[in-house]
């Protein structure tokens, strides 16, 4: 139960998940829940909210045209170069790069 509520909140809040308020939650302790959700995925939660974050930006960077800023926000992050650092350490390339090889099939075609 408890992994799995971990999962979801992952799923459904990334923006804001936070472990210590679902561990509260659960009614069990902060290390419990940690060693549980790196017991059943051998990463942290820290580390799928993360991948989690990044693929939702990638999503909105390829789907949609919102600015690389309004994106970094919806997917929960204040600290812009924080976001950059980590979106080009998991894709190799920066956000703008990365919109510019994999989106565009909304955009117009230059002629």
């Amino acid at each position: 139960g408890a992994v799995l509520a971990a999962l979801r909140e992952i799923e459904e809040n990334y923006r804001t998940a936070d472990l210590t308020r679902l561990a509260a939650e659960l009614h069990v302790s902060l290390p419990y829940l940690s060693a549980a959700v790196h017991r059943a995925t051998g990463r942290t939660f820290k580390e799928l909210l993360l991948e989690k974050r990044l693929s939702k930006a990638a999503q909105l960077l390829r789907e949609t045209r919102l600015t690389t800023q309004d994106i970094i926000l919806a997917v929960g992050y204040e600290n812009t170069s924080y976001f950059y650092r980590v979106f080009r350490a998991r894709f190799g390339v920066t956000p703008k790069d990365y919109r510019k090889e994999r989106g565009g099939d909304f955009l117009p075609q230059a002629t």
